[in-house]
């Protein structure tokens, strides 16, 4: 019974997917997600406490690509700062940003443009409080491992750079744009936030 109890599951975040996207958070409602399914309401209950809980389910992968992209540039076990110097790391962060937007592009449509009256509401604001934190703990690394190299930064200024980041995010996420020009969009923004931070540390 398991795998029907799992089926029925996999089935509410799908059809809710479909509903956010079409109406938003706001918009729908339990019963629309319930009636999707041809399930009753109080069945949903047996898989969601609310309709918060399945927007949640529904664009977590989404939110947990991308914690692990900052914890593999600027976590524990971050790169290397002198790495931002190779050729190879240009093309590196460009793969590893296309493909988490492509995969993931419709789930961030909606906790971007659709999550009005949500928790994830404010998710880029307390995601890039919490980026500031890994990333000056990983400059302190740095710096004690390059005394030579520029890590003072401003909380604000590192908010900005971050806030830069989703906006180049949402712009390729609001629209179907072509991949070949999503390409080019990220590649010429990567180049230029490469070459501003070499310059800006020291590297």
């Amino acid at each position: 019974m398991q795998v029907i109890k799992d089926d029925i599951q996999r089935m509410i975040v799908q059809k809710s997917k479909t509903m956010f996207l079409n109406k938003g958070f706001k918009k729908t409602s339990l019963r629309d997600i319930a009636s999707s399914c041809n399930i009753s309401l109080g069945n949903v209950y047996n898989y969601f406490s609310s309709k918060d809980s399945i927007f949640r389910a529904v664009v977590s992968p989404s939110i947990v690509s991308m914690y692990d992209m900052l914890e593999r540039h600027h976590g524990k076990e971050g790169a290397d700062i002198i790495f931002m110097k190779s050729d190879i790391y240009f093309q590196k962060t460009l793969d590893e940003y296309l493909t988490f937007i492509l995969k993931h592009r419709e789930l961030l449509r909606l906790l971007f443009f659709y999550s009005e009256h949500s928790s994830l509401n404010n998710f880029v604001d307390d995601f890039i409080v919490h980026s500031n934190i890994t990333i000056k703990r990983w400059f302190n690394d740095m710096k004690s491992k390059y005394p030579y190299i520029n890590t003072d930064f401003s909380e604000n200024f590192l908010s900005l750079h971050s806030l830069a980041m989703f906006e180049v995010i949402k712009q390729v996420v609001k629209t179907d744009i072509y991949e070949k020009d999503v390409v080019k969009m990220l590649s010429d923004y990567i180049k230029f936030e490469i070459h501003g931070w070499k310059q800006l540390i020291g590297i």
